[in-house]
């Protein structure tokens, strides 16, 4: 899974807007499957490049998830959190994937049930008898058992 990250540091004109904006278009045009627009506090430029790393791991960001399912409000945290909403995007992005994949390969069942049906000169009364059937059995679970 792809991601992209947009960063930009607080102090900048409409900050948010154009982290989000940069991120919510490559992800829309596909060049990632998440994307996130980081704000990051403005001490971090004068941090040299040596803690860097520890200034950024302590550091308290703004950011927000955006993902073709939907996206998150403006969030403040440290990486750990942002980490663990990456890993919640995904598995919801998994989810929503799978019962997509399942509605289509139901869908493609029926069709072809469908169109082999129609291929046989009794298919469809064939196919309404099967139906009624079930219909039947069915209503007849609901009825109460007589003693």
């Amino acid at each position: 899974m792809r991601v992209i990250l947009e960063g930009k540091i607080e102090d900048q004109a409409n900050a948010e807007i154009a982290a989000f904006d940069a991120a919510k278009t490559k992800t829309d045009e596909g060049i990632g499957h998440i994307g996130i627009a980081v704000v990051y506090p403005a001490d971090l430029r004068s941090a040299s490049f040596d803690d860097l790393e520890a200034r950024l791991s302590e550091a308290r960001l703004r950011f927000k998830i955006y993902h073709e399912n939907g996206e998150t409000d403006w969030i403040q945290g440290d990486l750990n959190l942002l980490a663990s909403l990456l890993v919640q995007a995904h598995q919801q992005m998994i989810r929503e994937d799978v019962v997509a994949w399942g509605a289509e390969t139901l869908g493609n069942a029926i069709e072809a049930a469908a169109k082999a049906f129609e291929s046989v000169p009794a298919g469809p009364a064939i196919a309404l008898n099967l139906l009624m059937e079930g219909v039947e059995e069915s209503s007849n679970a609901s009825e109460p058992e007589e003693p």
